[in-house]
């Protein structure tokens, strides 16, 4: 299934938040192991070094560990915990804005029930319909 990226943003981030999100959301469990990163480049059509430095990013933040050459899922609350990018990566003023606009879309719909999971569930399948909205 090839992936939409964000033209704004470092494609190897926007990869690593799609894995942090679906451990999250269990579609990857601790001790799963992830593809080759050419393979799963190739299946997400992404550039193969995009998806190396998603890899390594997220080792580096603990997110995954490289065992034998292959990617294990670590722990999901320390996917959940993963740092920040650093601030090299993502210092411009619309990137803050778009922060700040997550942070507190966030807190709003933990603050009226919604745990993390339907957040997403929600955020995706309004994506879905806006998609559907914008191509009709």
């Amino acid at each position: 299934m090839l992936w939409t990226f964000q033209a704004n943003r470092p494609v190897y981030l926007q990869i690593a938040e799609r894995i942090i999100a679906d451990i999250s959301n269990s579609k990857l469990v601790s001790g799963a192991k992830l593809p080759d990163f050419r393979a799963f480049a190739y299946n997400i059509g992404a550039n193969p070094n995009a998806v190396a430095k998603a890899y390594q990013y997220l080792v580096e933040n603990q997110v995954l560990a490289l065992v034998s050459g292959e990617y294990i899922v670590l722990e999901s609350t320390q996917a959940e915990q993963a740092e920040e990018p650093e601030a090299k990566d993502v210092a411009d003023d619309t990137n803050i804005k778009q922060k700040k606009l997550c942070s507190d879309f966030i807190r709003e719909m933990s603050d009226l029930g919604l745990s993390k999971k339907e957040i997403v569930t929600f955020l995706c399948n309004y994506m879905v319909e806006e998609n559907k909205n914008q191509n009709q």
